[in-house]
């Protein structure tokens, strides 16, 4: 499994491995903390303050994917089962960045679809890089 960097040679994930990027789930006032996965035709949310994932469907059932032009690019609105999720690749002022307690529970919702962990993962690239690797993944 690669970890996918901001530098200009990792313009897309290879196929078939992982893509996972911190995130921030904006709910108004306040914003969640969380990493978003894409691995073996799953997307899965975690996010702080959800017990377990926000959610774990097929790539496809994602939809109404909209890339605000006024997020510059860095995040997107998207519905999953009649919720309607606004999440951000680049980092709210004042927000705190995602515990890594929560790759743990992606490894548990994961490991039964791709056979690999993420808790060992090194840092994740920033915000705008990671939104342009989405972007060729989720659909819309």
């Amino acid at each position: 499994m690669s970890t996918q960097h901001s530098d200009a040679s990792s313009s897309t994930p290879a196929a078939g491995e992982p893509l996972l990027s911190p995130v921030w789930v904006l709910r108004g006032i306040g914003n969640d903390p969380g990493y978003l996965v894409a691995a073996g035709g799953r997307l899965v949310l975690v996010a702080e303050h959800d017990d377990g994932p926000a959610f774990d469907v097929g790539l496809g059932e994602l939809t109404d994917v909209q890339w605000p032009w006024w997020w510059f690019g860095g995040g997107f609105k998207g519905t999953v089962r009649g919720t309607r999720y606004k999440i951000s690749f680049v980092r709210p002022n004042g927000a705190p960045g995602p515990d890594r307690g929560l790759l743990t529970d992606l490894d548990h919702v994961l490991v039964g679809h791709t056979g690999h962990g993420l808790s060992g993962l090194v840092d994740v690239a920033e915000g705008k890089a990671q939104a342009r690797l989405w972007r060729e993944v989720l659909p819309g």
